[in-house]
């Protein structure tokens, strides 16, 4: 018993020694967990954070610019119909400025006055034109002719292009025309155009 008393007595600063590495290999481990951990938590702070803020800025970008995107081509798509309204309108507005010019036009009120009694063979001497103060100036048809080239010749008027408006017509007979077989006639013409004189005011 004496002799095994004493081997442990011998062996006991073995043992403290033992637990003392024990100890020392626990702390490393424990500062070499906490090194670690710290490592990992300054790279996904400094260097994964920026990265996922970055990749999340990128994708509000691509949804901003899709949605932009949509709307641009939205906005193109109106003004691709809007052209191609404005290209139908556009080949019919001849028709209209024809019809009813955006001013007098005396050449062609002129030539359609013109070609509407020479296709009915009757002669006029000269053609006047009134200004008035509205949106429209007159001429007066004043000559002889048959009656029929006279019917001819208003008809011929009313279904022009132009926009005009005979608002009555006279007639008479002196023997001289009768003899001819002809009639006088007076033929007052308001022809009318858009006045923007007024929406200017």
């Amino acid at each position: 018993m004496p002799n095994l008393q004493f081997n442990i007595s011998k062996l006991s600063p073995l043992f403290e020694y033992l637990e003392k590495q024990r100890q020392v290999e626990k702390n490393r481990k424990i500062f070499e967990l906490s090194i670690t951990f710290g490592l990992i938590s300054f790279f996904l702070f400094f260097a994964v954070r920026p990265t996922l803020l970055t990749i999340s800025a990128l994708i509000g970008d691509v949804r901003s610019k899709k949605v932009l995107s949509t709307t641009v081509k939205a906005k193109i798509d109106q003004i691709i119909i809007a052209q191609d309204n404005f290209a139908s309108i556009q080949e019919k507005y001849f028709l209209v400025e024809e019809a009813f010019p955006s001013h007098q036009n005396y050449v062609g009120a002129m030539n359609l006055v013109d070609s509407a009694t020479s296709q009915n063979n009757i002669t006029l001497d000269k053609i006047n034109f009134t200004q008035s103060k509205k949106n429209y100036f007159s001429t007066q048809i004043s000559t002889s002719s048959s009656f029929m080239s006279t019917i001819n010749l208003i008809d011929n008027l009313s279904h022009a292009r132009r926009l005009l408006d005979i608002s009555q017509i006279t007639f008479s007979q002196d023997k001289e025309n009768q003899s001819q077989g002809k009639i006088s006639f007076v033929l007052p013409i308001n022809i009318f155009f858009e006045n923007n004189s007024d929406e200017k005011k």
